[in-house]
């Protein structure tokens, strides 16, 4: 995966605030780029606004559509909640995307998000963890052109985990697709990506910081990252970020 110089979305100066009770949450003075065709993750503590975030770029681009640098591009959210419907099986809810008819891509997304064996299944007859595969494989089949994707693994075992990874790099080499995804875990957010964003702060105020992946890493099969000698070091880097140090 290479960061090509252009870009999918930019966000310059961007704040936001909510209050909620007694307690405020604000993002301030937002400054990314997201590479287009390239795989960006956003990582933070837990209530930092990672989620919020992501959705925050749709709303933008349903406002102001030059948010986005691609002519008449397709975006596409996928939450942490996406719902399958209950009444038809996996497979039916996976046929529900217009672009999804395309056998060799039905096979390819069914096999590397792990659901070839439960297609005939009902949505409750399968594990919490199915679900949400399926959910996500509902997403890339409909190939929008950006991928907003919350969570999309975080309940996924580990080696279904690393079969995911290598696809989204995948889906990126041999598209030209921008993925976005929001996770809490950084050796994923390490593995995955070729730019990562950091929302960092404390007391309710977060600000956003960006790391540039080695190209060694991010030349590297995302399932062997966490292998290299570098590694390490990214990690102790980002975590450093993370804490404003």
């Amino acid at each position: 995966m290479e960061l090509t110089g252009h870009y999918a979305f930019e966000l310059s100066k961007f704040s936001w605030s909510e209050r909620g009770g007694s307690k405020a949450h604000s993002l301030e003075n937002v400054n990314f780029l997201i590479p287009k065709g390239a795989c960006t993750t956003i990582v933070g503590a837990s209530g930092a606004g990672k989620s919020t975030l992501l959705t925050l770029l749709v709303e933008k681009f349903r406002l102001n559509p030059s948010v986005i640098s691609s002519p008449s591009p397709t975006v596409v959210l996928h939450h942490q909640d996406s719902r399958l419907m209950p009444w038809l099986t996996i497979r039916e809810n996976l046929l529900l995307e217009k672009h999804s008819r395309e056998h060799w891509e039905f096979e390819l997304v069914c096999d590397r998000l792990g659901l070839t064996s439960i297609l005939a299944r009902f949505p409750h007859q399968v594990s919490g963890g199915q679900r949400e595969r399926a959910a996500l494989g509902r997403s890339l089949l409909g190939k929008p052109d950006i991928f907003l994707l919350d969570e999309p693994l975080a309940s996924t075992d580990h080696f279904l985990r690393l079969q995911v990874e290598d696809f989204f790099g995948e889906i990126v080499e041999k598209t030209g697709r921008t993925i976005v995804v929001v996770t809490h875990d950084l050796t994923e957010a390490i593995a995955i990506s070729d730019r990562i964003i950091y929302l960092f702060g404390d007391n309710g105020v977060f600000t956003s910081g960006v790391v540039d992946v080695p190209e060694n890493v991010r030349k590297a099969q995302p399932s062997k990252v966490r292998q290299l000698r570098d590694f390490p070091k990214l990690m102790a880097d980002l975590t450093n970020a993370l804490s404003g140090s």
